[in-house]
């Protein structure tokens, strides 16, 4: 099934985050409304420079999951718990992240628009029914549907 969901298994590495959000409540608002996002973590941990991450990741379905419970600066949680319960101190360690910002699936403009207005360092967002996506590592383009497609302030993904 090539529409938008190869690109599920590129990613090969936890550290991929989809990009900052002021807090937990936003990386998880951010999933929620990522159609292809089933699993989020906030890293909050302190840099060497004393400022804190403030990374959002999004964790599809298909990755191996390994919860690690008790995790000072880190909260994660799941679109299956009661909205009440979907914050906890813990983290997802996954064999694949969703790799990054340019893997947003939203349903609307509106959707997009709000994780456009959550993320840090964006600059807004565009929306398309249907995009064509250059796949790293693979010849052609991949037809995404609901392609959210985040401007950072620096560059367009």
């Amino acid at each position: 099934m090539k529409l938008g969901l190869s690109f599920l298994f590129l990613g090969n590495a936890s550290a991929n985050y989809m990009f900052h959000t002021q807090g937990e409540f936003e990386c998880k608002a951010t999933c929620d409304l990522n159609r292809v996002c089933q699993f989020w973590t906030f890293d909050n941990r302190e840099t060497e420079d004393g400022k804190r991450r403030h990374e959002c990741h999004h964790h599809h379905i298909h990755a191996s999951i390994n919860l690690i419970k008790n995790q000072p600066n880190f909260r994660c949680g799941s679109m299956s718990e009661p909205l009440s319960q979907r914050s906890h101190e813990c983290r997802f360690q996954y064999s694949t992240d969703l790799p990054s910002a340019r893997y947003i699936q939203t349903t609307s403009k509106v959707e997009c628009d709000k994780i456009g207005s959550m993320c840090k360092e964006c600059d807004g967002a565009q929306w398309y029914r249907y995009h064509d996506v250059e796949v790293d590592g693979e010849e052609g383009k991949e037809k995404i549907p609901g392609h959210c497609s985040i401007r950072f302030k620096q560059e367009l993904l």
